[in-house]
């Protein structure tokens, strides 16, 4: 990825990378689902027989019902994943001259604005190797006292450019 140079910042705009985002939840889902379903043929492998099935026959349960109630359960889970992936769409970041404009929310998002000179300290955390990352603000003077933006693509580097912009600001505001 090509970085702006940082003698000027104009404007930063700070928002989840959806896709890889999607991709890793999904996948999260997709480990999680397989390790229940390794986990009960583990049991069936050594019981010999499967436990559950014999469970199911002494209640009297169909395992008919008994595998669409899993199958609901599973379908039920990957929607949830998909919809809590999908509310990222409301968390940005806008830096604009001295503003930052802030959206967040899961299903109704909510804009906000607040000086930069509210902004204490900028965090940031990267997992690898997809070389996406958390940016965390911390506020002051504001309702929200802190701000986390997740699946950020290249956080470090934004992370710094937010560092940078503050410092000019700074530095504006102490020349005025």
């Amino acid at each position: 990825m090509e970085h702006p140079p940082l003698d000027y910042i104009e404007k930063i705009e700070i928002s989840p990378d959806l896709i890889r985002a999607y991709i890793i939840n999904m996948g999260k889902a997709i480990i999680f689902v397989a390790a229940i379903a390794g986990a009960v043929y583990l049991v069936q492998y050594l019981v010999g027989t499967n436990p559950f099935t014999e469970i199911f026959d002494t209640l009297g349960i169909p395992i008919v019902w008994v595998t669409r109630a899993i199958i609901a359960i599973i379908a039920i889970f990957f929607i949830i994943t998909f919809f809590s992936t999908l509310s990222l769409t409301s968390y940005s970041l806008v830096f604009e001259a001295d503003t930052l404009k802030y959206s967040y929310g899961s299903f109704f998002k909510v804009t906000r604005s607040t000086p930069i000179s509210s902004v204490i300290r900028v965090n940031f955390r990267e997992y690898s190797p997809a070389k996406l990352g958390d940016i965390i603000l911390e506020l002051s003077g504001t309702e929200e006292k802190t701000l986390k933006v997740e699946y950020v693509p290249d956080a470090g580097y934004q992370a710094g450019l937010i560092n940078r912009l503050i410092r000019l600001q700074m530095s504006e505001q102490e020349r005025t």
